[in-house]
C-alpha cells in the first residue's frame, strides 16, 4: 500500500496544498521537489516480491548446503571419535596385557621364592629333629 502512495505522488496536488495553508510559493516548490527527490530515492531501494522470492530461494539453497556441510562435518568428527576411542582401547589392552605378563612373572618369582624358602624351613626342621632323634 505505501508503494503504491509513494508511486502515485501528484507533485502539482501537493503545491497546491501547501499554497492553500499559507506556504510561499518558492518554499512549496522547493518542498515538493524535496519530498520527490526523497520518494524516488526511496523507490530505488525497495524490493519488490521477485527480488523477496530470489532472496529466498538463494537463502534456502544457502541453508541447505550448510545444513549438508554440518551433517557431513559431525559424521566424520563421529567417525574420528569412534577410530580415536577404538586405537585407546587397542592401546590400554595391550597395556593391560603387558602389565598382565609382568604381574605373572612377578608372582611366579614369588611363588618360587616362597616355595625355596618353604623348602629350606622345612630341610632345617628336619634336620633339627634328626638330631633329636638320634640323641
Amino acid at each position: 500500500m505505501a508503494i503504491a502512495t509513494m508511486r502515485n505522488f501528484n507533485t502539482l496536488k501537493s503545491f497546491d496544498r501547501l499554497k492553500k495553508v499559507g506556504v510561499s510559493e518558492e518554499q512549496a516548490r522547493e518542498f515538493v521537489s524535496l519530498f520527490e527527490e526523497s520518494v524516488n530515492a526511496s523507490m530505488e531501494n525497495l524490493a519488490t516480491k521477485s527480488d523477496l522470492q530470489l532472496t529466498d530461494t538463494g537463502l534456502s539453497a544457502e541453508i541447505q548446503a550448510l545444513d549438508l556441510k554440518l551433517t557431513t562435518e559431525m559424521q566424520n568428527i563421529r567417525l574420528e571419535f569412534k577410530t580415536d576411542i577404538a586405537e585407546l582401547r587397542y592401546e590400554m589392552t595391550q597395556q593391560f596385557s603387558e602389565q598382565g605378563k609382568k604381574l605373572s612373572a612377578l608372582e611366579t618369582g614369588q611363588i618360587l621364592m616362597q616355595r625355596l624358602f618353604f623348602g629350606g624351613t622345612l630341610l632345617i626342621l628336619l634336620s633339627i629333629g634328626a638330631l633329636f632323634l638320634h640323641h
